[in-house]
């Protein structure tokens, strides 16, 4: 670590509208230059030495890129864990984190929004689980595509955008996945009902030609 707390590594910077801010870090984080990103803090390192050896690592990634997202969002850190195992951010910010591969994900926005983030590496899901997450209208979505390539990227993107629907709702119950239905839309989804306003969802290219999917969703908080 620098004198400055801040180490070069490899990051990925988006910026979804409404305010939100997505930030990739990570060993080798695809189409990114390498920027001054925030070691964890202190008090985010102690929680990480209480978890067994092979959560440590994806932790503390995480918790990077929430440093990261807050600083470009005016706030700073640290950013803990709630009994259930949530990350609890600052007072006026929401946010939601994920890791894959070593990558580490954070999405941050200002506090009218709840923001959830999923990463998955394209593929990995298998259809024959389509049933316990996709909906019949999803489903038929996905067989409509054009080959087996985009099949698989079109799965991905439904789990993943799901598993980010999940975290915007405070991580409730996963059985509910099915009575949440995705409407595909240029760059993502939005939603038959009226609880999660949008989930953007892109393609990310990583090393070694294997590709990964982001999700990020969204809902206006009520007042």
């Amino acid at each position: 670590m620098s004198a400055t707390g801040l180490t070069p590594e490899a990051t990925m910077t988006l910026r979804t509208g409404r305010g939100i801010v997505v930030c990739v870090v990570g060993r080798d984080a695809p189409a990114g230059p390498r920027t001054a990103v925030p070691e964890a803090d202190p008090a985010e390192t102690r929680l990480a030495a209480g978890l067994p050896a092979a959560r440590r690592t994806d932790f503390l990634i995480g918790r990077r890129a929430a440093g990261l997202a807050l600083a470009l969002l005016g706030h700073s850190g640290p950013v803990l864990r709630a009994a259930n195992g949530q990350p609890v951010f600052p007072v006026g910010v929401a946010g939601s984190i994920s890791h894959c591969d070593g990558y580490g994900v954070c999405a941050a926005a200002p506090g009218d929004l709840t923001v959830g983030v999923d990463l998955e590496l394209e593929g990995r899901v298998p259809a024959a689980g389509l049933r316990h997450f996709a909906t019949e209208t999803e489903r038929a979505w996905i067989a409509g595509s054009r080959d087996t390539a985009e099949a698989a990227y079109r799965t991905t993107s439904v789990f993943c955008a799901k598993e980010a629907v999940y975290k915007a709702r405070g991580g409730g119950a996963r059985h509910r996945y099915l009575t949440v239905e995705l409407l595909p839309r240029p760059g993502g989804f939005v939603m038959s009902g009226p609880d999660v306003s949008a989930v953007a969802v892109r393609r990310v290219p990583g090393p070694d030609a294997a590709d990964y999917v982001l999700a990020t969703a969204w809902e206006v908080t009520p007042r």
